[in-house]
């Protein structure tokens, strides 16, 4: 099993509509919001490193910001 943890930046208030839609992602097996740097963090979960990989990249959050 291959895991990874995702951080994610959010646009301002826009937290809950992240969850909501890395919640809809089979992969994620868990999502806590925190509070620092980022706001949000998931878990992805996969057979393989491949199979994380594709789940990270396959789906971007619309309310999530890009890089920094």
């Amino acid at each position: 099993m291959a895991e990874a943890f995702v951080l994610v930046n959010c646009e301002a208030g826009s937290q809950q509509e992240v969850i909501e839609e890395l919640a809809a992602i089979s992969s994620v097996s868990d999502i806590k919001r925190v509070f620092g740097v980022y706001d949000v963090i998931a878990k992805v979960k996969s057979d393989t490193l491949q199979g994380v990989k594709k789940a990270i990249s396959k789906k971007g959050c619309s309310a999530a910001s890009g890089p920094r």
